[in-house]
């Protein structure tokens, strides 16, 4: 599977900044009929243990059965196009949980 990056998202100022954004931060491309993580900053992967474990590569199917919310917010941005904030209910390894999350679609491909 060979997923590509394109545009700003290649520049070597946007990776810097993108690293160090204070808040957790997974980046989405579509690849065939799916979506999959091909990249998140750094806060995000030391955050992993208390959020959802995503390991780059991961499609968002396969997150459907443990993080049902989370799934269907993520496909919706990318369908509709549209920002979608919403408290999403996931499962960590310390049982259900809530978190606020903010969907950002970047066209022409990408979830943020």
């Amino acid at each position: 599977m060979k997923i590509r990056q394109r545009g700003i998202f290649n520049s070597e100022n946007f990776r810097e900044i993108f690293k160090y954004i204070p808040i957790p931060l997974y980046l989405w491309q579509q690849h065939e009929n799916d979506l999959v993580l091909i990249d998140y900053n750094q806060i995000a992967g030391e955050e992993s243990n208390l959020r959802i474990n995503l390991d780059l590569g991961i499609k968002a199917s396969s997150i459907k059965n443990e993080n049902p919310d989370i799934c269907e917010n993520l496909l919706n941005c990318f369908n509709s196009h549209k920002h979608i904030c919403k408290k999403c209910e996931y499962n960590s390894k310390r049982g259900k949980s809530h978190i606020y999350t903010n969907f950002n679609f970047i066209p022409p491909n990408l979830v943020l």
